[in-house]
């Protein structure tokens, strides 16, 4: 029967739609536009031509218009006709145009750009022409609810669209409260392009116009200098660096890096991530997403290839056997694609983690992401500069400052959202932006009392003075908060920071040292206070994650415990598991955390009248530093194998103890 074949069963449509909640939005989109069409004709007959939104590519459209025709199935022998065509594909139209079953039976979805110039003859062919029409919030929410589990508000999904519907699909993932994919995208902002856009614009920033970059500004001026030199002809392309490895938290800029290092070099700049490819389907079309990404970074030159959350993809020797055979594929393309891509000269790779050890060991090797450089948290003088650039010179420095401390923990996307959400107040308000202006947008502080603040000092102070009675390192400084932001994931209250010689000799007395130091803060909490909370503990980084890590290490991989095999623990996780698998080893580090336990309350105990005046002038100036500690023991002619050294305010940033 003619014109049976084109019925679909709604759920065979629905399932092939819901592939993903980006294609199964533009599908409800497509449905929309059809709607009037069927409403004339309700048989899928002929040649039907649907514009995109203006200023929006066609592509996205692919996957949910064949969703419409086939139901996500191969087409069957008597479909051979129906054909999906995308933006301005028209000898592809004209061979099927031509064709005498297409006239009598067949049925062409096309989907062009809005302004795409319809040709007469297609406009003759056609049965129906219509628009497509922006997506919708609601179209949104379903897509979110019935692909991925998200529940998301009106108000969130049309921040997010006014963002960019490119972008909050890169940002949603199933698992993901769409309150991290908002907050992500306001860190991207509107700016964030599609791959292979252009960083041309006469707004964009380049490294020279950014702060809070240190090390990574340095290599990317010296790499733009380098790619000068290369288009000149003055250096070969051996001489200039294929690729480096960011890490940072979030929020602390490796995108805006990357955006600003192909501004700076006047190089293309093309984005992509493993979640970015893995949307458009199986392992087959992730797979093609990939090379088609990276073709796409080698046909011009030169280009940055930004890969972010690279550390998604795994390290192969950590895989979980339930995804194994499908990560170590994907793995082994990527190695395959850069190692595909050291053949051509002008392309570089920028890749972006959160947490580097985390990335397999084959992707850092030379020739590879061979250079690593660490993005911190932008201290104070950075946050000003960069507060100051955000707010385009409004306000200087100078009159920034009474933000710097109100400022502390904040990220270079937090700076950025202050100061678009300062220039709007001052925008509505019909005036020039001011310092108020950006007081009144900082995140609400709580204020810690006073008590509260004393038990912090204990805790501090504990690992202050178990370190430098044991010489645990060269003693830097110490530090409490007297507030704190409770919207921040990780919520830092305090800290001691020791500095370690790289020629430190790590025999066991060195290990059982650094954990009795990082066990004093419990140690201090149980003598003082009568008993110790939960902030040593809980989550990977506290001290007694790293205490029994490093015991763990000392027992399990080094000999120097009370066996010489060997167990490879390369992380918290890993770590667990071989604790977990040998319980003599378990058995081990319980029994020498306890003895650095017992070792830390006995130096509190015996420095009781040092603690006190210690603990008493932190809760008082909130921040000791060496030279302070230092008179202090001198004061109370203790002798101590540490001695305090003095170094720059800015090493605070690698507080050892928590």
């Amino acid at each position: 029967m003619k014109g049976g074949f084109v019925m679909t069963r709604k759920q065979d449509v629905l399932r092939a739609a819901m592939k993903s909640a980006e294609t199964f939005a533009y599908y409800c989109a497509i449905q929309k536009a059809l709607r009037l069409h069927r409403k004339i004709n309700p048989w899928l007959h002929g040649i039907t031509i649907l514009k995109a939104p203006l200023g929006q590519s066609a592509e996205p459209y692919r996957e949910a218009a064949e969703a419409v025709l086939f139901a996500g199935r191969r087409p069957a022998y008597n479909e051979k006709e129906r054909r999906v065509i995308v933006d301005d594909d028209s000898s592809a139209f004209h061979k099927v145009l031509d064709s005498d079953e297409v006239r009598s039976f067949g049925y062409i979805l096309v989907v062009v750009v809005h302004d795409f110039k319809i040709p007469p003859e297609w406009q003759l062919a056609a049965s129906f022409i219509g628009d497509i029409e922006k997506l919708t919030v609601r179209q949104v929410r379903c897509a979110l609810l019935n692909c991925c589990d998200v529940v998301a508000t009106d108000t969130q999904i049309a921040e997010a669209l006014h963002i960019g519907a490119d972008l909050m699909w890169k940002a949603v993932a199933r698992g993901r409260s769409f309150n991290e994919s908002l907050r992500r995208l306001r860190s991207l902002g509107a700016s964030d392009s599609a791959p292979a856009k252009r960083k041309s614009q006469p707004n964009a920033r380049g490294l020279e116009d950014m702060a809070g970059y240190g090390q990574a500004a340095e290599w990317g001026m010296q790499l733009t200098e380098d790619l000068r030199d290369w288009q000149a002809g003055k250096i070969g392309w051996c001489d200039v660096d294929r690729g480096v490895l960011l890490e940072g938290k979030p929020g602390t800029g490796k995108t805006t890096f990357a955006r600003a290092l192909a501004t700076t070099a006047n190089a293309h700049l093309v984005t992509a991530s493993l979640a970015a490819w893995q949307r458009r389907g199986h392992l087959g079309d992730l797979l093609k997403a990939m090379h088609r990404d990276f073709e796409q970074a080698k046909s011009k030159s030169p280009t940055i290839l930004f890969i972010d959350e690279i550390d998604a993809f795994g390290d192969r020797e950590k895989l979980d056997d339930d995804n194994r055979d499908y990560s170590i594929q994907v793995v082994n393309a990527l190695l395959e694609e850069i190692d595909g891509s050291d053949e051509h000269e002008g392309l570089i790779i920028v890749g972006a983690c959160n947490n580097a050890s985390r990335i397999d060991s084959a992707l850092r090797r030379p020739g590879r992401l061979d250079r690593f450089i660490q993005i911190r948290l932008p201290g104070p003088t950075e946050r000003l500069l960069i507060l100051s650039q955000y707010l385009d010179q409004a306000l200087t420095q100078s009159q920034l400052a009474p933000v710097s401390d109100l400022s502390e923990g904040m990220s270079g996307a937090h700076l950025e959202q202050l100061a678009r959400d300062a220039r709007r107040s001052a925008r509505r308000s019909g005036r020039p932006v001011s310092v108020d202006d950006v007081l009144a947008h900082l995140p609400p502080r709580v204020i810690i009392p006073r008590e509260h603040r004393r038990a912090m000092a204990v805790h501090e102070i504990g690992h202050s003075l178990v370190g430098l009675r044991l010489g645990a390192g060269k003693f830097v400084g110490v530090k409490i908060a007297d507030w704190f932001n409770p919207g921040d994931q990780v919520i830092e209250l305090g800290g001691a920071h020791f500095k370690q010689s790289v020629l430190q000799r790590r025999d066991r007395d060195y290990f059982e040292r650094e954990n009795a130091m990082l066990l004093g803060g419990i140690a201090a909490e149980i003598v003082i206070l009568g008993g110790h909370c939960d902030g040593g503990g809980l989550i990977v980084g506290s001290d007694l994650q790293r205490a029994t890590d490093r015991l763990t290490e000392m027992e399990a991989a080094t000999g120097l415990g009370h066996r010489l095999t060997f167990s490879a623990a390369a992380d918290a996780e890993e770590a667990d598991r071989v604790r977990r698998f040998y319980p003599r080893l378990a058995e081990a580090v319980e029994a020498g955390l306890l003895r650095q336990l017992e070792r830390a309350k006995a130096i509190i105990v015996e420095e009781r009248v040092l603690f006190d005046a210690m603990c008493d002038a932190l809760v008082e100036k909130g921040r000791l530093d060496a030279q302070q500690v230092g008179e202090m023991v001198a004061a109370h002619a203790v002798s101590f194998q540490t001695v305090p050294v003095a170094l720059e305010p800015d090493s605070y940033s690698g507080i050892a103890a928590q």
